[in-house]
């Protein structure tokens, strides 16, 4: 992108984007309708080149809802701006935070002791606290968890954590199977609000989730999924004609012909994965070319993995942007 250099993470929901740089920095780009940008300019428009989040310095990762940034600074605190909070501002209550992650309208933070924090939206047992109140304005710690050596959310309802012997366990939203506990939703199992196990998952050292979907980078890797399959959201070569067979799964089952994977990644309409030797491959819906595949033909999504072209070198991806080692 246009004048960015030095970045070493990116992130980003469909209408604004973030880069960290090397140097401890963040630029914003995109949507400012609720100060998403960050950089102290009223709500409203949008910038198509990247501004300055303003204040911020020594950040070491951050992340991003729909309408909000985050920032993680080397102090182990958390930054937060948007939602009509157009400059950056510290999270309350939180010290020793080692990793963020962000969901549509909540946000985690994983402690240095192996506990996750959220605060923010709860309709949908986002909290993992036990919770039914609607929201959290101050950070409540996510029930039963211990151990956690890394997290991970996306663009719904649902937050994500690995504990260190390599499991995954999952809250919130299961409207499509996105818990992957095993239990499909019905009128009463459609939300967890405390953490349930991912069903027969070990090994596993990253985890993320889109809305309907969600997926774990293992150890040996290998790529898993589980959640809802349309189009091809799984990568697991089953389509799901809807309504019918194959279009959800409650367990997590292999994204296909992936052995080598070092990063995963999200967007809207499926998953990507990094391979050893620096190339990109993507599965899911194609139909905004999220998978570089420029030619719109029916169907318009793949089932199974797809190079996405012209890319080498990359260490990590993220809604349709390649961040380069």
């Amino acid at each position: 992108m246009a004048g960015l250099s030095g970045v070493v993470a990116v992130a980003g929901w469909a209408s604004h984007g973030y880069a960290l740089g090397a140097d401890g920095t963040v630029r914003a780009w995109g949507n400012n309708s609720t100060g998403e940008l960050g950089n102290g300019w009223t709500a409203g428009g949008t910038s198509a080149a990247p501004v300055p989040v303003v204040g911020l310095t020594s950040v070491t990762a951050i992340a991003a809802g729909e309408n909000e940034g985050y920032a993680l600074r080397s102090d182990g605190s958390v930054w937060r701006w948007g939602q009509n909070g157009n400059v950056p501002v510290q999270v309350s209550g939180l010290t020793g935070v080692t990793a963020i992650a962000a969901a549509r309208d909540t946000a985690y933070a994983l402690k240095s002791d192996g506990t996750v924090w959220a605060w923010g939206s709860n309709t949908r047992g986002e909290l993992g606290n036990g919770s039914t109140a609607a929201s959290s304005t101050v950070p409540v710690r996510v029930s039963g968890l211990t151990g956690v050596k890394a997290i991970g959310s996306g663009d719904g309802f649902s937050g994500y954590a690995v504990k260190t012997d390599g499991t995954v366990w999952a809250w919130g939203d299961n409207t499509y199977s996105q818990l992957g506990n095993g239990v499909a939703c019905t009128t009463s199992s459609c939300v967890s609000r405390t953490p349930v196990a991912v069903s027969g998952l070990t090994g596993v050292s990253a985890v993320v989730g889109n809305w309907p979907s969600a997926y774990a980078l293992r150890t040996d890797g290998t790529v898993v999924a589980w959640g809802e399959n349309r189009n091809g959201r799984l990568g697991n070569g089953l389509d799901c004609v809807n309504p019918g067979p194959n279009c959800s799964s409650a367990v997590p089952v292999q994204v296909r012909d992936l052995t080598d994977a070092k990063a995963i990644g999200i967007f809207g309409g499926g998953g990507y994965a990094v391979r050893a030797d620096g190339t990109v491959w993507g599965w899911g819906d194609n139909s905004s070319f999220a998978l570089g595949q420029g030619v719109f033909n029916y169907p318009y999504y793949t089932t199974v993995p797809v190079q996405v072209p012209g890319l080498s070198g990359v260490k990590a991806v993220l809604e349709g942007v390649a961040l380069g080692s």
